[in-house]
């Protein structure tokens, strides 16, 4: 008996984006918790809408925040609300097509730095020459 072999070779690719997304995603303004963005429409007219994710990097306060995503139907800018001052964000916008998503394009951008807390009042107590004796006030 004569014995015949198949080989079958089976390879996955990863998904991949034939659709161009938005050429320049720029920032116009900046403020301690927003970020005003704008990006240029991506090549498809069959946008159902566009999804933008802030993903904090790196921040001045005690600890990072999570990710966070907005979706639009026609906007070609947003207003990103609600971010963290002083915090440097990774800023993705993608389109969702009847094709599929787009390529993702994206920009690193800083929220401002807040004004710091005015600090604690302070009392004379009493002064001697050069030496004072002064309360904090808890705070």
């Amino acid at each position: 008996m004569e014995r015949h072999w198949l080989w079958l070779f089976l390879t996955w690719l990863p998904a991949c984006s034939s659709l161009r997304g938005p050429r320049i995603v720029s920032l116009e303004n900046s403020t301690e918790t927003t970020l005003d963005i704008k990006w240029t429409p991506v090549a498809s007219t069959n946008v159902n809408m566009y999804t933008v994710r802030a993903s904090p990097i790196q921040t001045y306060g005690p600890m990072l925040g999570p990710s966070q995503e907005w979706k639009y139907t026609s906007a070609r800018q947003a207003g990103l609300l609600g971010l963290h001052p002083g915090t440097l964000y990774n800023v993705s916008v993608w389109a969702d097509t009847s094709e599929g998503p787009s390529e993702i394009t994206s920009i690193v951008v800083w929220t401002e730095v807040g004004e710091p807390d005015l600090p604690p009042t302070v009392q004379v107590l009493s002064r001697n020459g050069t030496q004072m004796v002064v309360q904090l006030s808890p705070g």
